[in-house]
């Protein structure tokens, strides 16, 4: 309890040291900044200030995903509770908001601006949408594990880890779904004429989809025919064929995202020109 109590002890001055020091000081350059802004509403251009707010931006969501992973691992019973987890959840959604409602209130109004606005939103989709799929991939993974161990008695892993693979899935697909559903689907809509979104689209998306495909495709295949000429090594076809559940899991999931984006990909360009058509009439 001493050791728990002087580790707690020295947490809090270096918390309360850092605040102290740190917010007083980041408020009053921030205002210097906003009395700067008012006086010169030209400054709004600035792609210094834009490259600020979204570094910022940046790193908040980055810490609130991993604080509010860290959280829903906790509420599934998959891990214990994190006072600096939910802290730090709590206080980096907050920065975020802030300097969210501030990037949306100033708008974009340079070129240059609104690259890096383009630039923050699908590097953020980019990252998130491989959490998510990592998350999916976990989750088909135990189902099909199940399916397949309930279809052949074979069982490699206790129930109990597998449950603890589950509820990692599930908190890596809930979060990073949901952060990559709100910056894809709703803050980059319509933004159907950036180079970053067709990059997104086309090279991670759909590219990375048909190498994951084509992937977890090989080995299937491949493992079949090893099975099929009779050079397999495992001592039975239940063994042999225990790389299934991961295969097929990784193959549903790249074929999920391969999917979405390739018909998204096609679609939008249409929609891009009948917004623009309607814009003119």
């Amino acid at each position: 309890t001493t050791v728990l109590g002087q580790a707690n002890n020295i947490r809090l001055a270096i918390g309360l040291s850092l605040t102290i020091v740190g917010v007083p000081l980041w408020a009053f350059h921030w205002r210097l900044m906003t009395r700067h802004l008012i006086d010169m509403p030209v400054e709004t251009r600035s792609v210094v200030r834009k490259a600020y707010l979204y570094i910022v931006l940046t790193i908040a969501c980055s810490v609130s995903t991993w604080a509010a992973i860290t959280l829903v691992q906790w509420v599934f019973g998959n891990r214990t509770f994190s006072g600096f987890s939910a802290s730090a959840l709590f206080i980096w959604s907050m920065v975020w908001i802030y300097h969210w409602r501030i990037e949306v209130t100033q708008g974009q109004p340079t070129n240059t601006t609104k690259a890096l606005r383009r630039l923050y939103l699908y590097t953020t989709s980019t990252s998130m949408l491989t959490v998510s799929a990592v998350g999916a991939g976990l989750i088909l993974n135990v189902v099909f594990r199940q399916v397949y161990a309930s279809l052949t008695d074979y069982l490699v892993f206790s129930g109990e880890v597998w449950m603890g693979s589950m509820k990692a899935g599930l908190s890596l697909f809930l979060v990073g779904g949901g952060i990559w559903t709100t910056h894809w689907v709703w803050f980059a809509r319509r933004d159907y004429e950036s180079t970053l979104r067709q990059l997104y689209q086309q090279v991670y998306a759909v590219i990375g989809g048909v190498i994951t495909v084509l992937g977890a495709s090989g080995i299937i295949i491949y493992q079949l025919l090893v099975w099929l000429i009779g050079v397999s090594t495992e001592p039975s076809a239940a063994a042999h064929f225990d790389f299934l559940p991961p295969a097929l899991a990784t193959l549903i999931v790249g074929v999920v995202i391969l999917t979405y984006h390739a018909v998204t990909a096609q679609t939008e360009p249409t929609i891009g020109i009948s917004a623009a058509q309607n814009s003119r009439n």
